[in-house]
């Protein structure tokens, strides 16, 4: 996951990362490692001010944007 990370923050320089779905209920599990392996591979300027966060949403999102999206096209 961190190395996966790294990519993404080279090619797209984010202010933050979101970790959403069935990732974002065991990231108490693999996120410090993630972190930690950013932080071993990510140049320290090319990391300023990034965030890698967790949903508050959980595995809802997608399930809730489907429910907006069918509905708009009901209405």
């Amino acid at each position: 996951m961190g190395v996966g990370l790294t990519s993404l923050i080279y090619v797209l320089t984010p202010e933050a990362i979101v970790i959403g779905g069935g990732f974002s209920a065991s990231a108490i599990f693999f996120l410090p490692t993630a972190i930690a392996e950013v932080e071993k591979r990510v140049m320290p300027t090319s990391r300023i001010g990034l965030e890698i966060l967790t949903s508050k949403l959980g595995n809802s999102p997608g399930m809730l944007g489907a429910t907006k999206l069918a509905l708009a096209l009901v209405r």
